[in-house]
């Protein structure tokens, strides 16, 4: 459509019975209308009189500006706030950055106020992740040391796990040491598990001890059971007792948690580190207890957890069959 287009296709949309075909239509109608006299096209989608409508059709104003010219469509948002969705239509904006070409979109992204719109800039960035991961984090690489830099560093190193897991290990390896290596190794681990899970595991297991944390673990596992739970659990089901394999039983107990709360409670069983069984086995006997207390209390009868670990999961198990005998009697 060109301008001159428009006022026909707004009244000819006008005249058709309201519906998604209509609404999609005009929605189309307004974008290309931004593009060609962006100001004009806010104007008449502000004085639409639907509320819901009004807002989808600013979102188009701004994702049809953006196309053609974002800085411009930015400033006006800034300087403009009053009577814009504005939440709605900088989110809008921001997406549509992305559907430009990668170099443009950084560019833009350059000269964006990072400390007011910097969540904002993640709109832009989780769509170019999802396309080029290594572009977005060769972009951040030369950025100054801000917080969204690492942000978006840790959230591209993530992305670019998801398909080469192993060059994304060897740069992170190569890259970061201490603390920052330590942050960067769980997003590592969740990320690969979700595509690999079982060369994920492997490498898990095989990191030196230092590196072989809790979280680590927790990641990969979590991941690995929510992906491909079949598999995971069979592992988890043949494994014995092992100090790396601590978070896997973990976050196995707590997916069975509700479906099946005995063979959870069956599972903690294999935590060798102490605090994590225990916090595991209060976690599972108390979700258990609110539902059934008595059958927590037959389990811990015949039980082999110690005394000392069934001592305060029996008391609260007594005291949600005392509450629910008190609600009875009422």
């Amino acid at each position: 459509l060109g301008l001159a287009d428009i006022p026909t296709a707004i009244d000819e949309l006008a005249a058709l019975p309201a519906g998604p075909k209509r609404e999609a239509a005009l929605l189309a109608v307004v974008g290309r209308w931004a593009q060609l006299a962006p100001e004009t096209a806010i104007g008449y989608a502000t004085e639409e009189a639907i509320p819901a409508l009004r807002t989808r059709m600013i979102e188009s104003t701004f994702s049809g500006w953006a196309r053609t010219d974002p800085a411009g469509a930015l400033a006006y948002l800034n300087e403009n706030p009053d009577g814009l969705h504005q939440e709605a239509a900088g989110e809008a904006l921001f997406e549509a950055v992305a559907e430009k070409p990668i170099g443009e979109a950084f560019l833009f992204l350059e000269s964006v106020d990072q400390e007011t719109q910097g969540g904002l800039m993640h709109r832009t960035i989780s769509r170019l992740l999802a396309l080029d991961p290594m572009a977005v984090r060769g972009w951040a690489e030369g950025l100054p040391e801000t917080p969204l830099r690492d942000a978006v560093i840790s959230r591209s190193v993530t992305a670019w796990a998801n398909y080469a897991p192993e060059q994304a290990r060897d740069w992170i390896m190569e890259r970061y040491q201490g603390d920052e290596l330590a942050e960067q190794l769980p997003r590592l681990g969740g990320a690969w598990a979700r595509n690999d899970p079982e060369a994920a595991r492997d490498w898990y297991l095989d990191l030196p001890g230092e590196l072989q944390t809790a979280k680590v673990g927790e990641e990969v596992f979590e991941s690995w059971l929510r992906e491909d739970h079949e598999t995971a659990s069979a592992y988890l089901d043949g494994a014995a007792p092992r100090a790396e394999l601590d978070q896997g039983f973990k976050e196995y107990a707590y997916q069975l948690l509700r479906r099946n709360p005995a063979q959870a409670m069956d599972l903690t069983a294999k935590i060798t580190e102490a605090d994590t069984r225990s916090d595991t086995q209060s976690r599972v006997a108390r979700s258990w207890a609110q539902r059934n207390p008595r059958a927590v209390l037959s389990y811990l009868e015949a039980s082999s957890i110690s005394a000392e670990d069934q001592a305060p999961l029996i008391r609260y198990a007594e005291s949600r069959l005392k509450q629910q005998t008190h609600r009875n009697q009422r």
